[in-house]
């Protein structure tokens, strides 16, 4: 059951304590529909841009959302981008100009074109200064973006159009007007794909993070994380992958002093069957790859950040090993000298809340965020945690409220597929579809950060899905038929 918070509480704690313990500021953002957040920025007046969807499961349409708070993370004014399909934000940076530019992907409702990678920039009020897609000729994705040393953006994502194998790590360069300039792709005869890229600090080139699929040399083929060094038109210069013998993706990277750090996930098989255990990589100058903090349990990191002047690292993910419900937003600091865990905290309710990034403002105050089940209006909503100083305390006294986005309006949809079963869900793996009335032809399963995670092709009017092999958390099944249109959507959760 959702919880509707519209003013200033205080949980758990008493009267006597509120002098004695930090604040953490929570809100929830939204309407009747799925929104979320993904990226976050200050403003020119120290205040938040919010970069994230806004979409409808049942309308199968999504919309870039961008959403500006004030400091004390007070509602302005938000804006949407799209049309009539699918447009999903993945990142956004801000350029020297000022301006954001923003990537992600796109689908054109009722075509069988698939995806391309959506690109466009605004400006801090929100106004749009331009939009395009560009793709090659199957699927195509934009997961993060960076500004090239010339004033154009590079996009780092996945392709399935072009390459070696069946889908690639994809980096394509655009000029600072968003025209195509040129494209390279790195990976072996399987699986590869990129999921984020910062400049190097050398000036050199820049580093490119994802997965790579591997032989373990007894013809078992899995994912391990995979680090790339290009140079400033693409050209690789060197690759370092993780070498333990388990399946592992590196969501992200950061500076650490003259080395960098990085956050993401390995899957491990123990007695009580597939654990999922957080793996932080530090990468020196002699591509030397060490663990430096692991925990077990059903946990992902999806974003990190160092913070010089604290000594501290931020960590932000997902876990369902601690908290009330079920996922909770997994928010953890870290000694940059000794590696130790010097606090952690997770944050949600009785449903789930999904971590998809951490941003450090120029006050050095904290902030979490991502998606919330618990609290708001809608199937989903935006979901946002400030805290000013981020020791990452045990305790809080918590000042939460929500906020109803009346641009976002009440639209209802009919359900596309009215007939399609998908059971059980949630699932501890194994989901089965019956689609007795649709054709569908193939499926595009979506991880909670909105990266594709799979892509199967189905026969008859049943099919079932092993998803076993992946980490717990919230999935968005995308459904075409023969003719590679989307026919509707399906959330289903994995325990």
């Amino acid at each position: 059951m959702k919880t509707l918070f519209t003013s200033l509480f205080f949980a758990f704690l008493s009267f006597s304590c509120f002098a004695q313990l930090d604040t953490a500021v929570v809100r929830t953002i939204g309407g009747e529909r799925f929104e979320e957040a993904i990226d976050m920025v200050q403003a020119d007046d120290g205040g938040y841009l919010v970069l994230g969807s806004s979409g409808s499961l049942e309308g199968y349409n999504s919309e870039v959302y961008l959403l500006k708070l004030t400091q004390d993370l007070e509602y302005e004014w938000s804006k949407r981008f799209g049309n009539s399909g699918l447009e999903k934000a993945q990142a956004f940076e801000q350029t020297a100009d000022g301006d954001l530019v923003i990537t992600g992907y796109a689908l054109e409702q009722g075509q069988g074109t698939g995806y391309d990678i959506l690109l466009m920039k605004v400006t801090q009020e929100g106004e749009l200064l331009w939009s395009t897609t560009y793709g090659e000729s199957d699927w195509d994705f934009g997961y993060e973006i960076t500004q090239h040393s010339d004033g154009g953006f590079l996009v780092v994502g996945e392709t399935w159009s072009i390459g070696s194998g069946m889908n690639d790590t994809y980096l394509l360069k655009f000029d600072s007007e968003g025209s195509f300039e040129w494209q390279q792709t790195y990976g072996v005869s399987g699986e590869d794909f990129g999921t984020d890229i910062i400049p190097s600090q050398e000036g050199d080139g820049y580093l490119i993070t994802g997965a790579s699929e591997v032989d373990n040399g007894n013809g078992n083929y899995f994912l391990q994380g995979k680090i790339y060094k290009v140079d400033q038109q693409g050209n690789m210069l060197w690759e370092l992958t993780n070498s333990e013998d388990s399946v592992s993706v590196i969501n992200a990277i950061a500076y650490q002093g003259g080395d960098y750090i990085c956050s993401g996930y390995t899957i491990d098989t123990v007695e009580e069957g597939k654990q999922m255990t957080t793996q932080f990589l530090t990468v020196d100058g002699d591509l030397n790859s060490t663990v430096i903090y692991t925990s077990l349990g059903n946990q992902e990191l999806v974003d990190v950040i160092h913070i010089p002047s604290e000594a501290t690292i931020l960590y932000v993910g997902t876990s369902d090993t601690f908290g009330n419900g079920g996922l909770g937003v997994y928010g953890f600091r870290v000694s940059d000298s000794s590696n130790s865990v010097l606090g952690s905290r997770v944050w949600g309710g009785a449903e789930d809340e999904v971590g998809r990034g951490v941003y450090v403002d120029d006050q050095n105050a904290a902030l979490f965020f991502g998606w919330s089940d618990s609290y708001g209006l809608g199937s989903s909503d935006v979901y946002i945690v400030k805290i000013e100083d981020p020791l990452m305390v045990s305790d809080y006294a918590i000042d939460q409220a929500h906020y109803v986005d009346e641009n976002i309006g009440v639209e209802v949809f009919e359900p596309s597929l009215t007939s399609v079963e998908v059971f059980p869900n949630p699932t501890t793996g194994i989901l089965n579809f019956d689609f007795p009335n649709y054709q569908i032809a193939e499926i595009a399963v979506m991880g909670s950060s909105g990266q594709l995670v799979e892509r199967l092709e189905v026969a008859g009017d049943t099919y079932t899905i092993d998803l076993s092999r992946h980490r717990s958390g919230c999935y968005i099944l995308h459904l075409f038929d023969q003719q590679g249109r989307m026919l509707g959507m399906e959330r289903v959760l994995k325990k």
